[in-house]
């Protein structure tokens, strides 16, 4: 028995890419993503849902208020979901996957050209899910691959636009593991059962029979906050790297040669020192609040 729906899962997110500090709207975020939507010429029906929290005042934001790769940024505050078809000629996709993996990797496709994008934003991070679509066979043996071949596609769009918003993106993405779908029966009621192979892991959810649609996001909402949490998690490590990387470079400019013999030349190494020492502290001091 063919499964109903196959996808992949990541981590996607958006950003708006603004010259600090300045002044934004965080409700206009959704206005500004489904105008960039509108202009891709690959992507078809599309919907973004604005977040029900997120203020109509202009706020003054500092560096990174719009990325989810930084510190206190609440990515639900701005919006609550953004979804759209895409298509991606099967040529795009080979020159795409043998650019990652070279020439002579061996791969099948994925068996169409058509996919959803599904993200949605949980509490702790946002979730995306890339369906595929219209498929050859009825099935797609590695949705994974699916997450790769979108995610390189939409930098390369988002690149040609010249737009300024960014793909940020949270690895694994594709997540360990293809998802499938499959009608719950007398025998199977809905559940999910996860099986671990020699690859990427096979998970199978088995849905009840009143959904008609909308298989994928059906799942998406059932597994959604768990898969959002270890996300989350992901984008701590994210932090701890960036903080523990301030660190190092704090501790090589304390290290860095005394420099000029001058007595003018001492006053500024010295001067120059106690910043490095200050940054060094305040570095250790950030990264270790972090890891509580």
């Amino acid at each position: 028995m063919n499964p109903i729906t196959a996808f992949g899962v990541g981590c996607f997110h958006l950003a708006v890419r603004l010259k600090p500090p300045y002044r934004f709207r965080p409700s206009s975020y959704a206005e500004i993503i489904e105008s960039l939507l509108g202009k891709l010429d690959t992507v078809g029906r599309f919907s973004v849902s604005p977040s029900t929290m997120a203020s109509s005042d202009e706020l003054k934001l500092g560096d990174g208020a719009l990325s989810m790769l930084h510190e206190g940024v609440w990515l639900p505050g701005y919006i609550d979901a953004v979804e759209f078809s895409l298509r991606i000629p099967r040529r795009v996709q080979d020159d795409i996957v043998r650019a990652i993996h070279g020439k002579n990797y061996s791969w099948t496709g994925l068996g169409t050209e058509h996919f959803m994008v599904r993200t949605r934003y949980f509490y702790d991070a946002p979730v995306t899910i890339v369906e595929c679509l219209d498929l050859d066979d009825d099935e797609c043996e590695d949705p994974s691959d699916a997450v790769v071949v979108v995610r390189e596609f939409l930098k390369q769009k988002l690149k040609e636009s010249e737009a300024d918003i960014d793909l940020e993106v949270v690895g694994p993405s594709p997540f360990h593991a293809d998802f499938f779908v499959f009608d719950e029966t007398e025998e199977v009621r809905p559940h999910v059962e996860h099986t671990e192979t020699g690859g990427y892991d096979r998970v199978i959810a088995y849905v009840p029979p009143h959904i008609r649609e909308n298989h994928a996001d059906w799942v998406l909402e059932w597994m959604g906050p768990k898969l959002s949490f270890y996300y989350h998690l992901k984008r701590i490590n994210i932090w701890q790297a960036r903080q523990w990387g301030d660190v190092n470079r704090a501790w090589h400019s304390l290290n860095e040669p005394a420099g000029s013999e001058t007595w003018a030349g001492r006053a500024k190494a010295l001067m120059k020192k106690r910043r490095a020492i200050a940054s060094l502290v305040d570095g250790v001091l950030m990264f270790q609040a972090g890891m509580l």
